[in-house]
């Protein structure tokens, strides 16, 4: 059953236990799935990547064929969103990885499919529902393939990468935005802020579209972070 057909009150609220212990589980198996990919052979790793890669994309397959089949072709369901586009992208780099390609996993994959664990748009009307499932999957994997290559460090992110990809990623924001004003849809959150998520309140601060704006500073932000962590684990291991 589609989630459009469902009704309230079966799933579960955010950071309530049962959010909690989903994101444990999500832990553990990202930590597994790391310790996996550091121990094997180069050989191994390439068949590592390929089998992680591609569960994000068989997944949303998978999800596409059964709305269509249930519902239809629905303009909100095509893969615009950061992370359904994201999976394209994966199974790129998982075929022919590139460091320009790795860094835009970086930037923009990992942060989006985190945030959308943590502040997940599925889970309050359904639980145990095929899209509720493949909604963890696709999200998670995607977390996990870009950590792995992390951890292994066969991802190093470089900061001469940032003007190149956050120039691509402007320019696919100004075209879903407009997108979303003429097919009335909410790809990537431009529209209209996703129920019960930060962005509500972003809007209040703001309005709409001000609150675009704060979105955008808090995704450099989470750059900053994520490259001062990356360069500070980098400066530790050297000092070693």
């Amino acid at each position: 059953m589609h989630p459009e057909d469902m009704g309230e009150g079966l799933g579960f609220g955010l950071f309530s236990l049962t959010h909690v212990y989903y994101l444990i589980a999500c832990l553990i198996i990202t930590i597994a799935i790391c310790v996996w990919y550091k121990r094997a052979s180069v050989d191994k790793r390439v068949s590592i990547r390929l089998f992680i890669g591609f569960i994000p994309i068989l997944s949303q397959v998978i999800r596409k064929g059964l709305i269509i089949y249930q519902k239809g072709l629905m303009l909100e369901e095509i893969p615009l969103h950061l992370c359904g586009i994201s999976v394209f992208f994966v199974v790129w780099h998982a075929l022919k990885p590139s460091q320009k390609l790795g860094d835009g996993l970086f930037m923009l994959t990992l942060p989006g499919a985190l945030v959308s664990l943590l502040f997940l748009d599925w889970s309050h009307s359904y639980q145990w529902n095929i899209y509720s499932i493949q909604s963890w999957v696709i999200h998670l994997f995607m977390v996990v393939y870009v950590v792995m290559l992390l951890w292994a460090k066969d991802l190093k992110p470089k900061v001469s990468s940032i003007p190149v990809v956050t120039g691509i990623f402007v320019v696919y924001s100004v075209f879903i935005y407009g997108l979303n004003k003429w097919w009335n849809t909410n790809y990537l959150y431009l529209n209209w802020p996703a129920p019960d998520s930060p962005i509500e309140l972003f809007e209040g601060w703001l309005g709409n579209p001000g609150y675009v704006l704060i979105m955008a500073l808090v995704l450099i932000v989470m750059w900053i972070v994520m490259y001062g962590l990356v360069y500070l684990i980098r400066w530790t291991r050297q000092k070693a």
